[in-house]
């Protein structure tokens, strides 16, 4: 059977246009309406549950604020609970008071006899009191105390190598010392740190920061049995920061008293 196609092809455009033109609305229908779904629920939320919420707290607020009223000394146990947990920074604060026997003992020479030492830690300033045979050594002890410096932390030992290789030749240190440059910021080959120096956390070598400043001997007198001073300084607050580790740096040469430190005034 043979069939024709009686429709015209602008019919069948416009029947295909017409299909699609319901489909599109049905589908903006369906768009819409989700839209209209949106809003409406963020309205609801807006407008109705989070108000709820807000008023909920805000009576969770209130109901626990008027039990806190009703406590007991509640000023009270506020109190210690501040001071509590000031605690940890109050301890940090802290000197390290354990510290200035063993500085002293590293500072004062040999031929130094201690009577009398005050520590003020609010104003870092420290008092010496005590005898040596002549004004020269009391000298010797001002001196120390002015060259002293310190280092913190894990800066490399600035004695490393010194002691082990002081009484050897010239040869044998540089066979022993190690082939790189220990303080590149210092012209010709540092093959260990110089008299006086630490390495810094750059990796340079440079004088030590003062562990005592304005050293000055205010009292001193000679009698037949010798001479008696009294040596006031300041020192520096790291030296007994307990969060810090410090070490001291003495000059070489200087022979320090390890025993028999103290004395009782007369």
């Amino acid at each position: 059977m043979i069939q024709f196609n009686l429709l015209p092809d602008i019919k069948l455009e416009f029947v295909k246009a017409r299909r699609m033109k319901r489909l599109m609305l049905l589908v903006s229908l369906i768009v819409g309406g989700i839209s209209i779904a949106v809003l409406l629920f963020a309205l609801f939320f807006v407008h109705v549950a989070q108000k709820k919420s807000l008023n909920d707290l805000q009576a969770d607020i209130k109901t626990y604020s008027e039990e806190l009223k009703s406590e007991k000394d509640l000023s009270r146990i506020l109190t210690v609970q501040n001071q509590l947990g000031a605690l940890t920074s109050l301890h940090e604060q802290k000197p390290a008071t354990s510290r200035l026997f063993t500085y002293i003992t590293q500072v004062t020479p040999d031929q130094a006899i201690l009577t009398k030492l005050t520590v003020d830690y609010a104003k870092n300033t420290m008092s010496i009191g005590g005898k040596a045979p002549t004004l020269d050594a009391v000298g010797v002890y001002a001196d120390t105390l002015k060259a002293t410096g310190y280092k913190i932390g894990t800066d490399v030992d600035e004695d490393k190598g010194k002691d082990a290789d002081k009484d050897k030749d010239k040869d044998k240190d540089a066979e022993l010392a190690p082939k790189e440059d220990l303080c590149p910021n210092i012209k010709g080959r540092q093959v260990i740190v110089p008299d006086g120096m630490i390495l810094d956390s750059n990796g340079d070598c440079t004088k030590p920061p003062k562990a005592f400043s304005e050293v000055v001997l205010s009292e001193f007198g000679r009698n037949d049995k010798g001479a008696t001073f009294t040596i006031t300084l300041k020192y520096n607050p790291d030296i007994f920061d307990d969060t810090k580790e410090v070490q001291l740096i003495v000059p070489s040469g200087v022979q320090t008293n390890q025993t028999n430190l103290f004395e009782a005034g007369e």
